[in-house]
């Protein structure tokens, strides 16, 4: 019976432990890069569908905006006019101020008159019927708009659907204009992370120093009165409080100022230190954009991402 218990907390420890270690940040980056890397690798082969699933878990361990726009690409290019509109918009929603606004909202003005071209030519009933053995009319035929509208309602005035030009002739997906090459700007960080902590850590380590200065100047200062009073002493001339009084405080000065000019100093060190620990750090997470170059010409390229 004990052994028995025992073989089931054993069992139910090791299907727990999967579940209570979490992965850190760099187990999500390096998945992230793994996945994007092949994800570019198809799209610059043209396997759009294997580009959307490896961008996809791309992004769901990198929350990088960059990424639906590249899964906008490739469902765009694969002919999932409706999955990319809502990648466009995805987009333009997490990067209100991108670069690239201007021909992203391009893209989808022109997929949005693709699907309700698509939606018409769906809904659009057959104009003639043929029979077994007859070849089919070459004439086109409309029949009546009051053959097609809800009793009661008055029939539309404009042509019909099927002879107004359809968008699909000049908005194809390959026919959009190119994507930008330029740098969206929700990635456009500070081009030096960390450089207002190190410029403080300077002025502070600077007002350090010029402490450390005066306290040094002051103890001079300092000690020369002491030697005043210690030769007049000697000579035997008349005792001078005053001098002596200065000496005392040029003394107290120069220690506080000392004590001061070391704390800056080492509290400048400190916070420039952060500074270019910070700016290393970005510099590693951050996602440098640079569109690279493909087979299929700027029209079919995707943002590129480098970890």
């Amino acid at each position: 019976m004990t052994f028995h218990r025992v073989s089931l907390l054993t069992y139910a420890l090791v299907v727990a432990l999967p579940s209570s270690v979490r992965a850190t940040p760099e187990d999500d980056r390096a998945i992230a890069k793994q996945e994007y890397t092949e994800g570019t690798r198809e799209f610059e082969l043209g396997n759009f569908d294997n580009a959307i699933k490896h961008y996809e878990e791309a992004y769901r361990h990198r929350d990088e905006p960059v990424l639906l726009y590249n899964l906008a690409q490739a469902h765009r290019l694969a002919g999932h006019h409706a999955q990319a509109l809502r990648m466009y918009k995805q987009y333009l929603l997490r990067s209100p101020n991108a670069a690239n606004r201007d021909e992203v909202s391009q893209k989808i003005t022109a997929l949005e008159k693709v699907i309700e071209s698509e939606r018409l030519a769906r809904s659009m009933p057959p104009d003639t019927a043929t029979r077994p053995g007859e070849k089919p009319s070459t004439a086109t035929s409309h029949p009546p708009e009051t053959s097609h509208t809800t009793p009661g309602t008055t029939p539309p005035s404009t042509t019909p659907p099927e002879t107004t030009p359809p968008a699909t002739a000049t908005t194809t997906p390959e026919a959009m204009p190119p994507p930008a090459t330029t740098m969206p700007t929700e990635t456009a960080t500070p081009a030096h992370p960390g450089r207002s902590a190190k410029v403080a850590g300077i002025a502070v380590a600077a007002l350090g120093v010029g402490a450390l200065a005066g306290g040094i100047a002051t103890g001079v200062l300092s000690q020369n009165a002491s030697n005043a009073v210690a030769n007049a002493a000697k000579a035997g001339q008349r005792f001078d409080p005053a001098q002596e009084s200065r000496g005392l405080t040029d003394q107290t000065v120069s220690i506080a100022l000392l004590a001061v000019g070391g704390v800056a100093v080492v509290a400048g060190a400190i916070i420039y230190y952060l500074g270019w620990r910070h700016g290393a750090r970005e510099g590693y997470r951050r996602f440098v954009l640079a569109p690279p170059a493909t087979s299929d010409g700027a029209a079919t390229t995707s943002l590129g991402l480098r970890f």
